[in-house]
């Protein structure tokens, strides 16, 4: 593979864990910082002693360097060089500094980076505006499927996953997901926050008389995956799945399980499961999936 030098590459959005192999890009850095010293060449010694970071906390600089960020396409190699990279063993992550790059003339497209005064918090109303939007929306998810501060998380994610797919006035009646990407968006999978979920056990891991399904809480939708986010309140975990039937309730009553009304705080992890669709052979078994499912304690029929 041929390698050329440039000073152009391309952003991946993700979700999940933090790794220091990677690089991350901060509109609040003002600076380029990585934990990984073997990367920078050029190392100076002495520069800076100590960065400020977001919780005031004070970290040591143990070096200022340079470093090469390779990128990849199907034919090419690109060697970017980044300058003026700060090493700071306590950080957690590589953050590329968004105002660094584009005094090195780089640019994100479609996106423009604009500044507000020192101590003109009102030049940021627009933002400030869309946070609260958020927020707002968010606290009525939660409120609505009587859910706990501890799903703060998910209700945001979820607010904003809805707020890409609302017609927006100042888009030309557009949604910021179509301004995106270009096509409209498909809304028919969208369901009640905090909805009652029967999830499918894989046969893989279940014996013949074991349960078929498990009762969890619809909590959100992931991003590159078909299906939904769900929280098991006995395990304490939030899986993707799009083996479910979701039962939507009919007053408030019907939204949380027992086990969430105790009020007790809940310490929710992630499991990165997805259950995929596969065909059950098991002939003697009858399916969770038919048109109509019986589950202990109720009878209803597929959405």
């Amino acid at each position: 593979m041929r390698r050329k030098q440039t000073n152009a590459f391309s952003a991946v959005f993700l979700n999940g864990n933090f790794s220091k192999e990677d690089w991350y890009i901060d509109s609040g850095a003002s600076t380029h910082l990585t934990v990984n010293e073997s990367w920078a060449i050029n190392t100076r010694y002495g520069q800076k002693e100590e960065i400020i970071v977001a919780n005031s906390n004070k970290l040591q600089v143990l070096c200022t360097g340079d470093v090469n960020i390779i990128t990849k396409t199907d034919e090419f190699e690109y060697e970017v060089p980044i300058k003026g990279v700060l090493r700071v063993p306590e950080l957690t992550s590589n953050l590329l500094s968004i105002s660094q790059l584009l005094k090195n003339g780089n640019k994100r497209e479609g996106i423009i980076h604009q500044k507000s005064n020192p101590y003109t918090p009102e030049q940021n109303g627009f933002c400030e505006r869309r946070n609260r939007s958020i927020v707002e929306k968010a606290r009525c998810l939660l409120f609505d499927a009587q859910l706990g501060k501890d799903f703060w998380t998910e209700a945001t994610n979820t607010a904003v996953y809805l707020q890409n797919r609302i017609v927006a006035s100042g888009l030309e009646g557009k949604t910021p997901y179509e301004i995106w990407t270009g096509s409209k968006p498909n809304l028919s999978h969208l369901r009640v926050f905090g909805s009652k979920v029967m999830v499918h056990i894989a046969k893989e891991k279940r014996q013949k008389w074991d349960k078929k399904s498990e009762q969890h809480i619809l909590v959100g939708y992931p991003d590159g995956v078909k299906g939904y986010r769900v929280y098991n309140p006995r395990s304490k975990k939030i899986t993707t799945s799009r083996d479910v039937i979701i039962i939507e309730p009919t007053d408030h009553s019907e939204v949380m399980l027992p086990l969430e009304r105790s009020g007790q705080n809940t310490q929710i992890t992630e499991e990165n499961t997805i259950i995929e669709d596969k065909e059950d052979t098991d002939e003697s078994d009858t399916t969770l999936f038919s048109d109509e499912t019986y589950v202990p304690g109720c009878f209803f029929k597929k959405l």
